[in-house]
């Protein structure tokens, strides 16, 4: 199966410090694959490396097998940050015809208006930001992603600051975004969360990828273990004592 994202050898350093170091890996369609690691992993910086915000120190990096920066890329990815980025004055269903307009789907006003409904915002479609929870701005932000034609989306912690009600309704509206045909890549700090959906994880830290396998293969993997959140402490606390 075609990879989308291939990784071979990846370091980023600023100045003396190290933040990734010979990282490799790759993720294919259709997959949901977590990102793990604590604080000052490395996990923000190989977003932006893989978004083409920032360019490696060295080794490579193809996304749907083009360069991060390639305009091919930048019309199937979308990178949401822990804080989605919206516009104080618009509604939630002038966001989604804005970005129709931007990417010429202008004339896609039926599918602006089942994204809003498979997300639960149809009844807040007139809502500004600041009138929505945390979870219905991600979901918005989620939204556009899809509208836009985004193949592959990049979620750097989506479950911080969520009660687990929003918490759940997000979880279900990743699970959504792959039946619409996309990809994931979710850098979470929510172990158990991450349990309940993921298909792969990835186990950062110090810069260095410790772990790379399916949630089955990672348990089987450490003896005695039996969740994926043992499996993370048990990796991490064995690099940091190296």
């Amino acid at each position: 199966m075609v990879s989308i994202i291939e990784v071979s050898g990846l370091a980023k350093s600023y100045g003396n410090q190290m933040a990734l170091h010979d990282v490799t890996f790759d993720m294919r369609p259709g997959e949901i694959v977590v990102l793990l690691g604590p604080n000052g992993a490395g996990k923000t910086t190989l977003f932006r490396c893989l978004t083409g915000l920032l360019d490696p120190s060295s080794g490579r990096i193809r996304v749907f097998d083009d360069a991060p920066r390639g305009r091919k890329v930048r019309s199937r990815i979308a990178y949401l940050t822990e804080i989605p980025d919206l516009y104080a004055g618009l509604s939630v269903i002038e966001h989604i015809r804005f970005i129709s307009l931007l990417h010429g789907l202008d004339h896609e006003q039926d599918r602006a208006i089942s994204l809003l409904e498979s997300f639960g915002l149809s009844e807040s479609q007139n809502l500004l930001p600041h009138e929505l929870s945390q979870g219905m701005r991600k979901k918005l932000a989620l939204s556009m992603a899809l509208m836009q034609g985004a193949s592959l989306l990049l979620l750097d912690e989506p479950f911080n600051g969520l009660d687990p009600k929003a918490a759940r309704e997000l979880r279900d509206s990743i699970l959504q975004i792959t039946r619409h045909g996309a990809s994931v890549l979710i850098s979470t700090h929510r172990l158990a969360e991450a349990e309940t959906f993921a298909d792969r994880a990835l186990i950062l830290n110090h810069g260095k990828l410790l772990a790379d396998g399916s949630l089955e293969q990672l348990i089987t993997s450490s003896s005695g273990i039996t969740d994926l959140e043992s499996v993370f402490f048990k990796l991490t606390d064995d690099d940091d004592d190296d």
